[in-house]
């Protein structure tokens, strides 16, 4: 029977990742970030974030679609189940590990804020599996891990600024999730503030911050921001 040493199972998972891009350094300054699930014309496909900084990481959540070689990568190998987000980006300044959780939505619908949320949470839970066998980032000391959502979106439902008032809204506003955004995004109109998640792997329960980024062009499909927009709404949080 062939054998493999416990101590070399966080090297063996290290290689893969990177082998089948899954967990790997971005080697330049823009990011695409495309829908892999697009039902019409008018549907948000992709996003380009541009003058990324150096010390960048790319983690793909929709590692299923991944291929190594000419073989697929199946949906077991590397388990991500639950909700997910497009993808991750990770970004090393000093002694903080930013980790940006970039999703897509063509409108944003207030009942499923609390689906989005879900999503951070399941999504977290696998970069910090994934954190504990890299070779590069577990080596790091006196680092401090800092998440950061980024929901990127064409326009709002129609009915998001009274749809909170409807009778039938009641039960969505049991969620802490949709409370928080009814504050913060309808009543006060903020588009950056914090929200509550809990890390399952983690055992972590903290507000992070979530940036809501609109798409004020013309183009339905697709839009272009820079990382020091996102840098800049994230420090007046």
């Amino acid at each position: 029977m062939s054998e493999i040493k416990l101590q070399e199972i966080a090297s063996r998972v290290f290689l893969k990742c990177q082998e089948i891009r899954l967990f790997y350094p971005l080697n330049q300054s823009h990011l695409l970030i495309q829908e892999s699930d697009i039902k019409d014309n008018y549907n948000l496909k992709q996003i380009e974030i541009q003058s990324l900084p150096n010390d960048c990481w790319i983690f793909e959540h929709e590692f299923y679609q991944l291929s190594s070689s000419s073989n697929i990568l199946q949906k077991d190998s590397f388990s991500n189940m639950g909700r997910r987000v497009e993808k991750s980006i990770l970004w090393k300044n000093e002694n903080i590990i930013y980790v940006f959780l970039v999703e897509m939505k063509t409108s944003l619908i207030p009942k499923k804020v609390a689906e989005y949320v879900e999503k951070v949470e399941h999504s977290l839970n696998t970069i910090s599996l994934q954190l504990a066998v890299n070779q590069y980032f577990n080596k790091l000391e006196n680092s401090i891990l800092f998440p950061v959502s980024l929901l990127c979106y064409n326009h709002d439902d129609e009915c998001v600024s009274s749809y909170f008032n409807d009778k039938a809204a009641h039960k969505i506003l049991d969620s802490n999730a949709n409370k928080r955004f009814k504050e913060r995004y309808i009543e006060l109109d903020e588009r950056a503030f914090k929200m509550e998640i809990f890390s399952t792997a983690l055992d972590w329960k903290s507000r992070i911050p979530f940036i809501f980024l609109k798409n004020e062009t013309e183009n339905a499909n697709s839009f272009t921001i820079n990382f020091s927009e996102i840098y800049d709404k994230l420090t007046k949080i």
